[in-house]
């Protein structure tokens, strides 16, 4: 049987709803804040992840069969809030009304309910998403049960399977009890083994698999760690039980008692009891969507026919018929091989599916490549990456719809009808992007965008898509050799942070590190969290200097970091078959139009060290091809200032081919251009570069290691000399008071809600915003011209060479060597043409063996 059965561990949930959103009371004064931040979750996860089943589990009390093992466990947990306390009985009878199951059982947690359903289902053949906040459900991960874990209160989440687990800590599903069963858990009072943090339970783990095998080989661990390994076998065992989710509950599954069953009458009359008064337009998730050959009502009124079409005939008559279509598809597998599963088409009010193995299918793919026909999708990206030819292409309204509103938390068909308030009860998916459709024309429109939507962002998704599918090549020994060479070094980072600690600690643990910190070394501490000591990135800085240990924690954090992101992390993404890495670029995430990119993150590989110029050496030509080729704009930003702003001084630098930060030095510092030293040079750098981001006297003085009185003489002179930055400054704040955005060159907006709050630090932000949006976003803008332009003439010119990074300012190229030459002129006319400025856009060109090279 195949299905998606989604539970939900609604303890868990409700707890980081209520602490993570204000309070919130309705009219009856009864508090009502998590179940509002749980229910609008669990109506965004059904319209995203449409499952057939829904169970929400919960705790029914703190005593359970564990608690008879171990008198403490859980212990040290405070009582449950009073204003939380409440909602649990609110949020259950709003889940009956919802028609969804709830379980709770006495002597059991949420977690082995959970546990329980999703082994009872896969065992049936079902595809279970575990939602939770607690980490421990990662042990029932397995081929039939991923998870999803909720993080930063309920706002963001990430999805766990086997692979993601692994290479996040290079352990097994069942190997999570055992890491519980070394390190202990303080959240739920599990003691495990005193004195082992997390990282040695990792190592000790890594070496010998389970808590029993490692408690067999004994001997073979010497000194302290050894000693107390021994001291606390019994206690190691015990915790390891504790941390079990017991999968044997007596529950019996059966899938019909997991449909989705509304009482709508009693639904909407709960709702507004509870005063959320715009949730009404959401419960429509709730109805089941029709099966095929059903019809459903659609917005306009007409009745949809969702039927699979197979015959040919009646296939031509349909799709070679007048008038636009609407479409939606499914894909299956992973870049390279991305296999198309169904294509559904909306055209004439009727929604045909069809399917590759259909007798239909050679004329679906003659109609998306015939130039004739119209054709709008939604996130069409991944279908250009099966292989098949798509023409005449004019909507994408996951992309229509990121250019009128980038806080949209789902791009596809049922999110955006969702968050566009559509009728979306039992409407096919095609049919919703036809509706989308004509609400997204009218409202790009409005906001005089049809042009960045039509001329750049619809025409980048296809380059996206092709960027993503070429992939680029690793070398995979040389990335698994630093991997062995930097993993040694953290281990003695770590032996070296716990002798200067003068006891073994979770170097991870933000609160172990602050007590090592504040109380054992006595360092001053800068300020406190709910939890304890902050100690981020901020205060270790402010910290260096006065120990040694402050300089090694920031290098291990680094180190470590680098570790899991780039050398463990990537190298599960490396292919086997091409051995390429293939990352996905984002273009519907950031709020400034800037692109970014997942697995790996290109973006943060850093850029002057020699950590990241080896990191960068791993990125190499492929087979066929004999070089890299980057071009990268030269401080494009600020040419950006200078044309908005038509400051003067800025504009004939640029315009003379002058040092920028020389010439800031030599105007700020006042001192001729020759005599500006490398550290007034450097100053002025960061002046010029803080100016665009907004930068205070306190943060220019943080960075540079200066006083405020110092910081702020550099800005002031800075101002009286560049007293067209100033004016372009106060002219973008002033018209963000007004409008409630900030324009791009291109009319790309940023809304900034908070440009007119009373609240201090939140109106500041948002000037800062209003400043750096018009140059960031025009950046981001002028990029993405360069990109299409230069797709169409390497395609007009059928080069072989191809476009595989965008990494900030840089676009980097696989080449073969005969075509370098013309490669290199026309990139970089593409690239310096992408904009008319008043100031030259200059591209820096660079070629070598690896993307390091490149660099120099």
């Amino acid at each position: 049987m195949d299905g998606k059965f989604l539970v939900i561990d609604g303890s868990s949930l409700l707890y980081r709803a209520f602490y993570a959103l204000p309070p919130l009371v309705n009219s009856k004064g009864v508090n009502t804040g998590a179940v509002y931040g749980f229910t609008n979750m669990l109506l965004r996860m059904l319209v995203e992840l449409s499952p057939e089943w829904v169970a929400v589990a919960f705790d029914k009390s703190r005593k359970t069969f564990r608690t008879a093992l171990y008198q403490d466990y859980k212990a040290q947990r405070k009582p449950t809030p009073d204003e939380l306390k409440e909602q649990f009985p609110l949020m259950m009878e709003l889940l009956r009304a919802m028609g969804i199951n709830t379980i709770e059982l006495d002597d059991y947690e949420a977690d082995d309910i959970i546990g329980t359903l999703c082994a009872q289902a896969g065992e049936a053949g079902i595809n279970s998403l575990i939602v939770t906040g607690d980490r421990d459900a990662l042990q029932l991960i397995d081929e039939h049960t991923r998870v999803l874990l909720t993080k930063k209160g309920i706002s963001e989440t990430k999805l766990m399977d086997k692979d993601e687990l692994y290479k996040e800590c290079l352990l097994t599903p069942a190997q999570i009890t055992d890491l519980k069963g070394l390190m202990g858990d303080a959240s739920d009072n599990i003691p495990g083994v005193p004195g082992v943090g997390e990282k040695t339970a990792l190592k000790l783990l890594h070496e010998y698999k389970t808590v029993e095998s490692l408690l067999e080989n004994l001997p073979a661990v010497k000194g302290k760690l050894g000693e107390k390994l021994a001291a606390n076998q019994e206690q190691a065992v015990l915790s390891k039980q504790l941390a079990t989710i017991c999968t044997r509950v007596p529950l019996a599954f059966k899938p019909e008692d997991f449909k989705i069953k509304p009482d709508f009458g009693k639904l909407e009359g709960f709702i507004a009891e509870l005063g959320f008064r715009n949730m009404k337009t959401k419960l429509a998730v709730l109805q089941p969507a029709p099966a095929v050959g059903e019809k459903a009502a659609v917005q306009a009124g007409e009745t949809v026919e969702c039927t699979e079409l197979a015959k040919a005939g009646k296939a031509r008559e349909f799709l070679f018929s007048p008038g636009e279509a609407y479409i939606v598809y499914s894909v299956e597998g992973k870049l390279p091989r991305l296999r198309l599963k169904y294509l559904e088409v909306c055209k004439a009010g009727t929604v045909y599916i069809f399917r590759p193995e259909s007798e239909a299918w050679p004329l679906v793919l003659a109609w998306l490549a015939d130039p004739l026909f119209v054709k709008t999708g939604c996130d069409v990206k991944a279908l250009y990456q099966t292989g098949i030819e798509m023409k005449n292409l004019t909507g994408d309204v996951a992309v229509a719809a990121y250019l009128t509103d980038t806080g949209i938390n789902s791009y596809t068909a049922k999110g955006l009808a969702a968050y566009f308030e559509l009728t979306a009860e039992g409407v096919p998916d095609s049919a919703l992007v036809r509706d989308l459709a004509a609400v997204l024309r009218e409202r790009l429109g409005e906001g005089q965008l049809a042009s960045l939507y039509h001329d750049l962002e619809l025409p980048l998704v296809k380059v996206l898509a092709f960027m993503e599918l070429a992939g680029i090549q690793v070398d995979k020994e040389q990335l698994a050799a630093m991997s062995r060479e930097l993993k040694t070094k953290i281990e003695e980072l770590t032996e070296k942070i716990i002798d200067m600690a003068g006891e073994e600690f979770n170097i991870n643990s933000p609160k172990q590190l602050g007590v090592i910190l504040f109380e054992r070394l006595a360092l001053p501490f800068m300020k406190k969290t709910k939890t304890g000591y902050s100690t981020d990135a901020e205060v270790l800085e402010n910290l260096s200097g006065m120990h040694p240990i402050v300089d090694s924690i920031l290098e291990y954090r680094l180190l470590s970091k680098l570790q899991s992101t780039y050398l463990e992390g990537m190298q599960p993404l490396i292919d086997n078959g091409t051995g390429r890495i293939y990352s996905h670029f984002q273009q519907l995430v950031t709020t400034t139009g800037r692109l970014s990119s997942t697995e790996p993150n290109l973006q943060n590989i850093p850029v002057r060290t020699e950590l990241g110029k080896r990191i960068r050496e791993f990125f190499v030509p492929g087979e066929g091809y004999d070089c890299l080729l980057s071009f990268d704009y030269s401080q494009v930003e600020l040419r950006i200032l200078a044309h908005m702003s038509g400051d003067p001084l800025f504009t004939e630098a640029f315009l003379h081919d002058q040092d920028i930060h020389a010439r800031t030095a030599s105007e700020v510092f006042g001192v001729p251009l020759a005599e500006v030293t490398p550290m007034l040079r450097t100053r002025a750098k960061a002046v010029n570069f803080g100016i665009v981001y907004g930068i205070s006297d306190y943060g220019l003085a943080r960075d540079q290691g200066i006083s405020r009185t110092e910081a702020a003489t550099y800005i002031n002179n800075y101002f009286a000399r560049y007293t067209g930055v100033k004016a372009f400054m106060e002219r973008c704040i002033a018209e963000a008071r007004k409008n409630g955005y900030a324009l791009t060159m291109w009319g790309r907006r940023r809304y900034l809600p908070d440009i007119n709050n009373s609240n201090f630090n939140r109106r500041s932000f948002a000037e800062r915003t209003a400043i750096n949006t018009p140059i960031q976003g025009t950046a981001a803008d002028i990029i993405k011209r360069a990109m299409v332009d230069v797709a169409r003439v390497l395609e007009e010119n059928k080069l072989k060479s191809r476009l595989l990074l965008q990494v900030h300012d840089e676009l980097v190229f696989e080449a073969v060597e005969q075509e370098a030459p013309l490669l290199t002129d026309l990139v970089k006319d593409a690239m310096q043409n992408a904009a008319q400025l008043n100031v030259p856009l200059v591209v820096d060109v660079a070629r070598g063996q690896n993307w390091a090279q490149t660099k120099d």
